[in-house]
C-alpha cells in the first residue's frame, strides 16, 4: 500500500525557514497548470487575478487540482487547521503544489474492483542493455516503492539510513523490455557531498591512451524524480552527483524531473549530473526553477560536460540564482559539447561580486560549434581576480568570431589589464577568428 508521506505541518509550520515573495492567484494558477496541465478556475469572487494568495486559497486549490485529476474528491486540505488567511509564498506554494497533488485513481479496468490503485510511480526509468538483471542506488533514509514493470509484487523500502544502498532485481528476459517505477519520499540525506541521494548512472571506463568506454544502465526517464528527493522541511538538499551521468541512450530530460526541490543550493548539488550523456540534444528552460539566491560550491561543476549532442541551451537556465560567484561555480560545465551552437543572451546574468577561484575555469572548452559570445554573458563582476577565475573558458573554440567577452561594454582584459597566467591563462586559445584575438594580451590566448 502507498502511503500517504505527506506532513501539512512540515510545508506550512515553520514559515521562518525560507522567505521567498509573497504570491498572487495568478502565479497559483500558472504554477498548477504547468505541473499538472491542470486548469483551476479563478475563484469568481475576486477583483483581480493579482489578488494575494493565503493558506485558505492555496489549499483549496490544491483540493480542486486533486479532484480534476482523478475524477473524484481525494482530498480535503482546505479544511485543515492549516487552511489559515496568512499570506503564501513562492516557497511554500512550489512545495504544495509539487507534493500535494497527486494522481491516485484510475480507471475500473486498470485498477481493482473499487477502481483505485495501491501504488502510483512518481519516476520511472527504463533499463538499457540486455542483461536480464538491473540495480541502481538509493542513499537517502526515507519510505520507497519499487514498481519493478514485471507484475512482481512491489518492493516497499524503509530505509533508516543514508548509506549507499544497492536495489536490484532479477527478470525473465531483458530488463529494457520494462519500467520501473519509484515513488517515495525521502527523510535525510548523506552528508557526504559526492554521495548522489538516487544513482542511475552509468559505468565509464576512461583509456590510458585517451577515449572513454560507457556501459549505459538506463535509456529513458520520465516523472518528477524531485518528488521523491526532494528539499527537506528544514531546507537540507539531496545531491545529484553523477545521478544520470555515463547514460548516453538518453534523448531528453522531462520538464520538472527537479520539481520538489527549492530554496537554496548546496555544494555540488549537480556536479557530473549528466555528464557523457551524448543523447541529449537540449535542455529543459525551468530544470533548476525552483531553486533561489545563492549558488553553492562546485555546483554546476562538470554537469554537461561532454554531452557531445547538446546543441542549444534554453534561455533563463540559471535565472533563479542570484548572487556572488564561488569556487568552481561552473568549472567545466558545458566543456566538450561539441555541437552547441550557440550561448543565450544573459547565461550568468545574475553572478556578481567578486571573481572567485576556478569559477568559470573550462566552462565551455572545445564547444567548436559555438560562434559568437553575448555582450551580457556575465553579470556586474568586478574586483580582484582569483586563482584560474576565467582559465581555459573558451580555449579550442576555433568556430567564435566577433568580439571576445565584455562586461558593461569592456573587453575583460580591459577590466582587468593585469591579470595573470594563474588567473586568466589561455581563457581564448585557438580562438584566432574572434575580431580582438590579435591585439589582446598573451596571457588570454
Amino acid at each position: 500500500m502507498k502511503y500517504l508521506m505527506i506532513f501539512l505541518l512540515a510545508l506550512f509550520g515553520n514559515a521562518s525557514v525560507y522567505a521567498g515573495d509573497l504570491i498572487n492567484v495568478q502565479y497559483l494558477h500558472n504554477l498548477i497548470s504547468r505541473e499538472h496541465q491542470v486548469d483551476v478556475k479563478y475563484n469568481t469572487h475576486l477583483d483581480s487575478p493579482s489578488a494575494a494568495v493565503n493558506m485558505k486559497y492555496l489549499l483549496t486549490a490544491v483540493d480542486i487540482a486533486n479532484k480534476k485529476l482523478n475524477g473524484i474528491a481525494t482530498t480535503d486540505y482546505a479544511n485543515s487547521e492549516f487552511a489559515t488567511l496568512d499570506a503564501v509564498d513562492t516557497i511554500a506554494a512550489i512545495d504544495a503544489v509539487n507534493r500535494l497533488i497527486k494522481k491516485t485513481v484510475v480507471d475500473e479496468e486498470e485498477g481493482g474492483d473499487d477502481g483505485t490503485v495501491t501504488h502510483v510511480p512518481e519516476f520511472w526509468i527504463t533499463p538499457a542493455g540486455t542483461s536480464t538483471s538491473f540495480s541502481f542506488n538509493i542513499s537517502a533514509a526515507g519510505d520507497y516503492v519499487i514498481d519493478w514493470g514485471d507484475g512482481s509484487d512491489l518492493q516497499v523500502i524503509n530505509k533508516t539510513d543514508t548509506n549507499d544502498t544497492a536495489y536490484s532485481h532479477t527478470y525473465s528476459d531483458a530488463a529494457s523490455n520494462y519500467k520501473i517505477g519509484v515513488s517515495g519520499d525521502a527523510t535525510a540525506y548523506s552528508t557526504n557531498d559526492e554521495t548522489a541521494a538516487v544513482s542511475f548512472a552509468g559505468t565509464l571506463r576512461e583509456s590510458f591512451f585517451g577515449g572513454a568506454t560507457l556501459t549505459p544502465k538506463i535509456s529513458s526517464f520520465e516523472g518528477c524524480l524531485g518528488c521523491v528527493f526532494s528539499t527537506l522541511s528544514d531546507g537540507t538538499q539531496p545531491r545529484f552527483y553523477q545521478t544520470f551521468a555515463h547514460n548516453p541512450d538518453i534523448k531528453s530530460i522531462p520538464d520538472g524531473v527537479f520539481s520538489g526541490i527549492y530554496g537554496n543550493s548546496t555544494t555540488k548539488m549537480f556536479r557530473r549530473t549528466f555528464q557523457y550523456c551524448y543523447g541529449l540534444t537540449e535542455l529543459p528552460s525551468g530544470l533548476f526553477a525552483g531553486l533561489r539566491g545563492q549558488p553553492a560550491d562546485t555546483m554546476f561543476s562538470s554537469t554537461f560536460n561532454r554531452c557531445t549532442g547538446l546543441k542549444r541551451l534554453p534561455e533563463g537556465l540559471f535565472d533563479a540564482f542570484y548572487g556572488y560567484p564561488v569556487y568552481e561555480m561552473f568549472n567545466n560545465t558545458f566543456s566538450n559539447c561539441t555541437s552547441l551552437e550557440e550561448i543565450p543572451a544573459g547565461l550568468f546574468k545574475n553572478i556578481n561580486g567578486a571573481p572567485a577561484g576556478k569559477m568559470f575555469n573550462y566552462t565551455f572548452e572545445k564547444c567548436t560549434k559555438l560562434t559568437s559570445i553575448p555582450d551580457d554573458l556575465f553579470g556586474d563582476i568586478s574586483g580582484d581576480l582569483a586563482s584560474a577565475s576565467f582559465s581555459y573558458m573558451f580555449t579550442g573554440c576555433t568556430g567564435l568570431t566577433g568580439d571576445s567577452a565584455k562586461i558593461n561594454g569592456q573587453y575583460l582584459y580591459e577590466i582587468w589589464p593585469d591579470a595573470t597566467s594563474a588567473q586568466v591563462q589561455n581563457m581564448y586559445q585557438n580562438c584566432s577568428n574572434l575580431d580582438d584575438y590579435s591585439t589582446m594580451p598573451e596571457v588570454w590566448r
